[in-house]
């Protein structure tokens, strides 16, 4: 009877061992690629092409790395075109670094994990257009919101954020991130 009370508590031992291995760990860096959508947003008596707002989209690739379940640490590059109908014969690009922190609180299972943040940064944006051949470089704060899951090694990330280029000049990016976190 010991014998078979032995090789239970044995079985259920390395059972609950091969459980714990498979909590997944979170913290740490992921690298991803980004969908973009840009928009620059005029107010006041501004506007382009008689319109108060520009449409851009592109790609990024992003790098996280996340300190704990509440501090993250972000950095990036963007790279967009203007895709708007009512700019035609207008050619712009715009490109921006970025870096900051996010927090926020990031609630576990098992194996996923979904944190909602707030972000706070400073971005390089250099808006080019080469049908008027002038480029402009603004240095940025940024503030934006956003959340993650995660499932396992994978993370997607929604992240929206917003910089004042001028006084009446509103920076908007949106990303959507797919991940790898190692």
């Amino acid at each position: 009877m010991i014998k078979y009370t032995l090789a239970a508590a044995a079985v259920i031992t390395l059972l609950s061992g091969a459980a714990q291995a498979e909590l997944s760990n979170f913290d740490g860096l992921t690298v991803s690629g980004s969908v973009v959508g840009q928009s620059i947003n005029l107010d006041g008596d501004k506007k382009i092409n008689g319109e108060d707002s520009m449409l851009s989209n592109g790609f990024g690739v992003q790098f996280d790395y996340s300190v704990n379940k509440i501090v993250g640490v972000t950095g990036g590059y963007t790279k967009t075109s203007l895709d708007d109908s009512n700019f035609k014969n207008v050619d712009t690009d715009t490109e921006r670094f970025y870096s900051g922190v996010n927090l926020g609180y990031r609630f576990e299972g098992q194996q996923w994990a979904v944190k909602p943040f707030g972000a706070i940064g400073f971005n390089t944006i250099e808006y080019k257009s080469s049908t008027t051949s002038s480029s402009e470089t603004y240095n940025k704060v940024y503030v934006g919101t956003g959340a993650a899951v995660s499932y396992k090694q994978l993370t997607a990330t929604l992240e929206t954020d917003a910089s004042a280029l001028e006084d009446d000049v509103i920076f908007v990016e949106s990303r959507l991130t797919l991940g790898y976190r190692f």
